[in-house]
């Protein structure tokens, strides 16, 4: 193997640990957003007792609000029920008084793009008529927040860097003076772009290698899709493509 289809090589698996690494890192955000949706919930007090009625109209109203993907009603007794093996002393203080004093509440869910709008939308719920108070983890918001932050940014470098790919192959096809002879050089370079998609599986492997052995230290191990993965290969052998035009041409 020559000097310049080892360094086709040789680039195809920098990119490919380069992109595998990013993939990787932004699939366990995805993981770790998951996790902490399920558990992610905002509570809705109300002023005292409400009626069959009062109950279904303030549902339909929360339920009416943005953002907002279901609501359940919590009576005071389920509430004393859910608390009680998180909260024994506090539950033995309610059986003591011989008096529920817990509010009824509802328990509302929201989609994980809508937790960055939170502070906007608390007016709106206080705004309901019977809503005396609403509570949520404000540091598990922030902890969600943060990991879409890291994911987004991940995914944008990802998609500009194979759109980046996409557009100087694309450059180098448009020079071409007419599509027989561009078919001919990409028949003369399939080669090369063995060569990059080679050296991007390469990069892939050698980080399933490096993170395998630590999945243990992880409870968010997940590797990234298939589609994701041959995406990479095909921009490493577009990349050893470009590179065969600026080496043989």
């Amino acid at each position: 193997m020559g000097k310049r289809r080892l360094t086709a090589l040789v680039l195809g698996l920098v990119f490919g640990v380069g992109g595998e690494a990013l993939l990787f890192v932004r699939h366990q955000c995805l993981e770790i957003e998951s996790y902490l949706m399920e558990d992610f919930r905002i509570v809705v007090f109300v002023k005292g007792s409400l009626s069959e009625n009062q109950q279904k109209v303030l549902e339909d109203r929360l339920r009416a609000l943005p953002i907002v993907e279901e609501v359940q009603y919590i009576s005071s007794q389920e509430s004393l029920r859910r608390i009680e093996g998180r909260e024994p002393r506090l539950t033995e203080a309610v059986k003591f008084l011989g008096k529920n004093l817990l509010p009824p509440s509802f328990e509302v869910t929201i989609s994980s793009e809508a937790v960055g709008s939170l502070k906007d939308w608390l007016p709106r719920v206080q705004a309901v008529p019977d809503v005396q108070e609403v509570k949520y983890k404000t540091l598990q918001a922030d902890a969600i927040m943060q990991v879409q932050f890291y994911e987004q940014f991940l995914k944008l470098i990802l998609v500009l860097c194979l759109s980046l790919v996409l557009i100087v192959s694309a450059l180098f096809l448009t020079r071409m003076t007419s599509w027989p002879l561009a078919l001919l050089h990409l028949k003369g370079a399939f080669s090369w772009f063995l060569l990059g998609a080679g050296g991007a599986a390469l990069g892939i492997g050698f980080c399933f290698l490096m993170a395998y052995p630590l999945r243990y230290l992880s409870p968010f191990w997940a590797w990234p899709p298939l589609n994701w993965q041959l995406s990479l290969g095909a921009a490493g052998g577009l990349w050893g493509w470009i590179l065969y035009w600026g080496f043989e041409r």
